[in-house]
């Protein structure tokens, strides 16, 4: 028997006080449900009114939703970035692709160097690399108190980015050289599409022919 129950039973209260009780809160329930009745009738009518409008309202609330439910986190950069590397040792030298080798190489640097940093925006996430290390941040930057509007930490530090860094250039070529001298991935959808895009062709190497080693090999079989 519930607490409430039991207050009710209680001898405190005359009988014609808990009927009085019981009367309200089966008053206030019956309006509560009629309003929630009344506003879905409403609802429905509006939407029979304008099918196609309601069609695409809900169509962009699901994909927002969505969106935002397969945003990648942090952790599953790093778990892509292990992967990836994985992925390259396995190959032979020969054949693997110096791009992709080159990319991952430098995320791993800056990795070890705790020079990585990740910004989730709601639809979409970055992965951008910083100057300076974790242990190296001065209180203000990282206490959440100094910054009451956004928490201060990474966000402050991509915005400062974005503010203060290449000051001396202008316009588009700033933020295109920002963008290339700092962002490393672009998560969306559940996916990094830059390492996706380094690690498409990891195991194709383009100057196979090319390299010394396999100029060897053919004069030396040549010569046999």
């Amino acid at each position: 028997m519930s607490s409430f129950g039991n207050l009710l039973k209680q001898k405190v209260l005359p009988s014609g006080s808990r009927i009085n009780l019981r009367t309200k809160f089966h008053t206030y329930f019956k309006q509560l449900a009629g309003d929630y009745i009344s506003s879905g009738r409403d609802t429905l009518q509006r939407i029979f009114q304008n099918p196609v409008r309601s069609t695409l309202w809900t169509s962009a609330v699901l994909a927002v939703s969505y969106i935002t439910s397969t945003c990648p986190n942090k952790q599953n950069y790093y778990a892509s970035l292990v992967e990836s590397a994985i992925d390259l040792w396995e190959v032979p030298d020969l054949i693997r692709n110096s791009g992709s080798a080159s990319y991952i190489h430098k995320c791993l640097k800056l990795f070890s160097k705790e020079q990585i940093r990740y910004n989730n925006l709601g639809l979409f996430a970055i992965i951008w690399r910083d100057d300076r290390t974790q242990s190296c941040y001065q209180y203000a930057e990282i206490c959440k108190y100094t910054y009451p509007a956004n928490g201060g930490g990474n966000f402050t530090g991509l915005l400062r980015l974005f503010l203060f860094d290449r000051p001396q250039e202008n316009g588009l070529e700033r933020i295109q050289n920002i963008v290339q001298d700092r962002i490393l991935d672009f998560g969306f959808m559940g996916k990094w599409w830059f390492m996706s895009h380094y690690m498409d062709s990891y195991d194709i190497n383009p100057d196979e022919w090319e390299t010394p080693k396999i100029f060897e090999k053919l004069t030396r079989k040549e010569s046999d």
